[in-house]
């Protein structure tokens, strides 16, 4: 893990920890202060009749849960007591990070790296693998993304990044809009140590779903749209600002941005969409897609 910190701590890759850690760490252990220092996400909230607390969070999340599937194939049912605690907290775990689109599940228990098989099946790109394995991907993408995986030079090419990470590129502030007709979709602009998100975003038939004005509570217009926000943090989408959100319309996520350890707001999924229905820019992860010849960002 220490050359995966190293990679964490120069910004060239996002450790983060699964709510599920503050239920099965004493909140006075080291291990619970260092989990401190990276970005927590979450999934669905769970208990387990018998053992207090929760052991999970809800979350702003991209895909949906599959813990049953989890459930099901991964391990023996008859599992009971301690054994039973200790395998639900897996499932959670391995849940919470495929909800929240990571790329590896990092875990020595080779027990678990069944599950990225078993989440392959139902189209889950999640890798498991042990720490080592885990080094070899981040360089592999690395050097795929950037060119290198020297440290040095991921180093520099992140502190160059702008405070806004859309796609492969970066910005101060950004907008994507209709040049000719002079439509803002979305816009992003930093104000106040705040990052307000402002736009238009559109359901499959061309009707607007959601109205964001960030600053102001945003207005949800339709039934089937839904605005997640949870955590603390600049992304002021609505009236309160948070570390991350999603919003969701007809299923599936229009827009979702979190913020980084390194304070900069990463938008992880994006479809805008014209008011024929048609998308006209997305993005997933670091793939920006413009479709239209009057569609720009800047």
């Amino acid at each position: 893990m220490v050359e995966l910190q190293t990679y964490h701590d120069v910004g060239g890759i996002e450790l983060i920890v699964t709510s599920t850690l503050a239920a099965e760490v004493d909140i006075d252990s080291s291990q619970a202060n260092k989990a401190k220092s990276y970005q927590k996400i979450g999934g669905v909230t769970y208990m387990i009749q018998g053992v207090p607390g929760m052991q999970s969070m809800h979350g702003a999340t991209l895909r949906p849960s599959q813990m049953h599937l989890l459930r099901t194939r991964l391990f023996a049912h008859s599992s009971t007591g301690h054994t039973f605690t200790r395998a639900i907290r897996d499932y959670l775990h391995i849940d919470q990070a495929q909800m929240n689109a990571a790329d590896i599940f990092v875990t020595s228990d080779r027990r678990l790296h069944r599950a990225q098989e078993i989440l392959k099946e139902v189209f889950v790109p999640l890798a498991v693998a042990s720490p080592e394995a885990a080094v070899t991907l981040v360089k592999k993408h690395l050097v795929t993304s950037l060119g290198t995986s020297h440290l040095s030079e991921v180093a520099k090419l992140a502190a160059a990044l702008g405070p806004i990470v859309l796609g492969s590129n970066s910005f101060q502030n950004c907008a994507v809009f209709y040049s000719t007709a002079g439509e803002s979709m979305l816009a992003l602009r930093i104000e106040d140590g705040l990052l307000k998100i402002e736009g238009n975003l559109r359901d499959e038939r061309g009707r607007v779903a959601v109205t964001l004005h960030g600053g102001q509570a945003a207005r949800i217009e339709s039934p089937r749209a839904s605005l997640t926000q949870v955590g603390k943090g600049p992304l002021l989408v609505s009236s309160e600002p948070f570390g991350s959100f999603v919003i969701d319309v007809d299923g599936s996520p229009v827009l979702a941005i979190r913020t980084n350890h390194t304070n900069r707001a990463v938008v992880f999924a994006m479809r805008l969409r014209d008011e024929s229905g048609r998308v006209v820019a997305s993005i997933e992860r670091e793939s920006l897609v413009l479709q239209g010849s009057g569609v720009q960002v800047g």
